[in-house]
């Protein structure tokens, strides 16, 4: 696989072997993509001026317009990153970054004569790692096989994208990956005509940290005219953001290695890209709140009251007008998210007495709760897997379906909403080094065959399997409604009727309620501790 990766990357990078795209007019000026046997391709278009020098932690400034034809026949490097390979296989972590990184990458069918629907996918990573540029994101196949307008984006992500220092505008502010997503989406909303998109029919979709951001676009107010739908994969619902408070403790530690004094911006502007990854690192790995999620998620959104409202699931604090109404979303995960987590955060086995530890330091008064729902395995000498279990519950599943439930109660109308479950394991050699996953649907499993961006290694039902999650996400982009496929009609969730459906090996298949009793318990004691 690393031979095949690596040549798809040389390709993009060194611009050969494709033949030009047709020049396209957009607001900002005249593109110039490259085409191959599948389709156009605009790569690296600037959505907003390089995040550098005086504009390093200040909001997204606008592009101006160019006069010569701008050359989008190559990827662009990520946003900033370290240690990437530490979280995720070697072969899917970008190739290279650089602070210059504000860019997205349009694939246009090569049929034009209709417009077409468009799906907007925002990468996760922790907020800290990925970019567009990785070869899970490759985006021929995807807007070959549907017929839609695939954009990939890219947002600052790190102490880069989330430091916060201070609340006045001298003071770095956070939640800039945040901003620079919504300046990435509204470039899309006024531009993608000139690429045959219907700006009616923007599709918002996003895996992990990338599900967590298109969950905060669906509750922005201001947001609301910029998309049609959305679909989250794998949202870790459950894991809270900061507060003010916890923010600066984070950035005082990242500042004591920087060696800079409080607040002093000039200091913090003139480090290198290698010092702060590395003071970044420093300040993750050293405790600063006492919120047991926040090692999954250490740089992340905080709640400015402005742009982020409230915890996720904490809709009142985000919606306030009497008027607002839901747009429509499929949303689901995987049925062992926290396997990869638990086995990295704890590579040696879990006693009987360090679970029990964990349940009563992580849940306070919910702790004797938790242990009766989910009591330790007397049969094991590790309680990895249970623990794994009780996460994967906890931070993704229940939270997503309260999330959904919350969404259909707000909305009180007839609007689709779809769930669904993927219990899929690689059926290829694509796990690297984590190879406690081979066999096990961890977190990220669906992205191969979201994109269906290694296809040449799939197996027969791995090609069935990726066609079929193709096929809905792209009926719902289209329609509103997920349809069908193989002859299987994905059925709405309703709250009398709570129906799912499940991505799995030979055949999918759906059913109903899925998990209701730990879910139902997890919504009777809440899920921020």
């Amino acid at each position: 696989m690393k031979r095949i990766c690596s040549i798809i990357i040389l390709c993009f990078l060194f611009k050969i072997s494709y033949s030009l795209a047709p020049i396209v007019k957009t607001t900002y000026g005249l593109i110039q993509g490259v085409e191959d046997d599948l389709v156009y391709m605009y790569l690296g278009i600037p959505f907003a001026k390089p995040p550098i020098n005086d504009l390093r932690w200040k909001n997204p400034v606008d592009m101006e317009k160019w006069s010569n034809i701008y050359d989008a026949s190559s990827l662009k490097p990520a946003c900033p990153q370290l240690n990437c390979s530490s979280r995720m296989p070697a072969e899917s972590c970008p190739p290279n970054y650089s602070e210059d990184c504000l860019y997205l990458n349009i694939y246009v069918p090569k049929n034009l004569n209709e417009s077409k629907a468009v799906m907007l996918f925002i990468h996760g990573g922790n907020y800290q790692y990925q970019g567009a540029n990785s070869i899970l994101f490759d985006g021929r196949r995807y807007s070959n096989f549907t017929d839609t307008i695939l954009v990939n984006i890219q947002y600052r992500i790190g102490a880069l994208g989330f430091l916060v220092t201070g609340k006045t505008s001298d003071q770095a502010n956070g939640n800039y990956g945040i901003l620079d997503q919504r300046m990435a989406i509204m470039w899309v909303k006024n531009n993608i005509f000139a690429f045959n998109g219907d700006p009616n029919r923007i599709t918002l979709f996003g895996q992990s940290a990338g599900a967590e951001s298109v969950s905060i676009h669906l509750l922005s107010e201001d947001m609301q005219d910029k998309f049609n739908n959305a679909i989250i994969q794998s949202s870790p619902m459950a894991i809270p953001f900061k507060n003010y408070e916890e923010s600066l403790l984070l950035y005082n530690i990242f500042t004591q290695t920087l060696n800079c004094s409080i607040q002093d911006m000039k200091c913090l502007r003139s480090k290198s890209i290698d010092d702060i990854l590395n003071a970044q690192i420093v300040a993750e790995n050293k405790v600063s709140s006492v919120k047991l999620l926040e090692f999954f998620e250490a740089w992340l959104p905080w709640i400015d009251g402005k742009i982020i409202k409230g915890q996720l699931l904490d809709f009142p604090k985000w919606i306030k007008s009497a008027n607002f109404q839901f747009k429509q979303f499929i949303i689901g995960t995987l049925v062992e998210e926290c396997y990869i987590y638990i086995n990295l955060a704890f590579p040696n086995l879990i006693s009987l007495a360090e679970y029990t530890g964990l349940i009563l330091g992580g849940f306070k008064q919910h702790s004797i709760d938790i242990l009766l729902n989910y009591p330790p395995n007397l049969l094991a000498n590790d309680q990895r897997d249970q623990l794994s279990v009780l996460a994967t519950h906890w931070v993704f599943l229940c939270g997503s379906r309260r999330f959904l439930e919350q969404a259909i109660n707000s909305n009180n109308s007839s609007l689709g909403y779809y769930q669904y479950v993927f219990d899929y394991s690689l059926d290829f050699a694509g796990w690297d080094n984590f190879t406690f996953c081979y066999n096990h649907s961890c977190h990220g499993s669906d992205m191969p065959y979201t994109f269906d961006s290694v296809d040449d290694y799939f197996t027969k039902d791995g090609k069935r399997l990726a066609k079929s999650h193709l096929t809905y996400w792209s009926n719902f982009a289209k329609t509103n409604k997920a349809g069908s496929s193989d002859g299987l009609e994905w059925n709405e969730y309703k709250l009398e009727k709570k129906s799912f459906l499940k991505f799995k090996k030979d055949f999918n298949d759906y059913g109903q309620d899925y998990k209701k009793k730990q879910c139902d318990f997890f919504d009777s004691i809440g899920y921020y501790y």
